[in-house]
């Protein structure tokens, strides 16, 4: 029987569809006991409440008060300690960013989660340094499978 997985995730929560996103599926995963962790790139939490019931632990990180590279750091050492087996990034170019820095057999995602070049242009970058891309719906998957 496979060991379970143990999740983080990697995006920023400000309102909107990503931040719902990221919400439902971590909390679906610990209700089903899987380890889950969130860790945000910035201070703002627009679901605090919602991962809060949910059960889902989230670790921001205040992008008024450090630069980058003490976020980067920040969110890495983070990661480090909950010794995740997948991470996804989910929104921002930020958020890919910390997948370049990912360890050896930790598994790296990137979510592309809007049909529109910008996403498809932040994520191009990291290619070489993930083993899967996921768009949310047929369209962004199929364009995915095009690029």
């Amino acid at each position: 029987m496979p060991a379970t997985p143990k999740i983080a995730f990697i995006s920023s929560l400000a309102f909107g569809g990503a931040t719902t996103f990221v919400c439902n599926l971590a909390g679906e995963l610990v209700r089903r006991n899987v380890p889950v962790l969130v860790v945000s790139p910035e201070q703002e939490n627009d679901f605090a409440a919602d991962f809060q019931k949910a059960g889902v632990k989230v670790v921001l990180n205040d992008h008024r008060r450090l630069i980058f590279e003490d976020r980067m750091r920040a969110m890495l050492q983070t990661l480090a300690e909950f010794q995740p087996t997948i991470v996804i990034a989910c929104l921002g170019e930020i958020s890919y960013e910390v997948l370049r820095y990912i360890p050896p057999g930790v598994r790296r995602v990137a979510v592309i989660q809007s049909d529109h070049q910008m996403f498809y242009d932040a994520a191009a970058p990291y290619a070489s340094c993930l083993d899967a891309v996921v768009g949310i719906s047929t369209k962004i998957a199929e364009q995915l499978a095009a690029m």
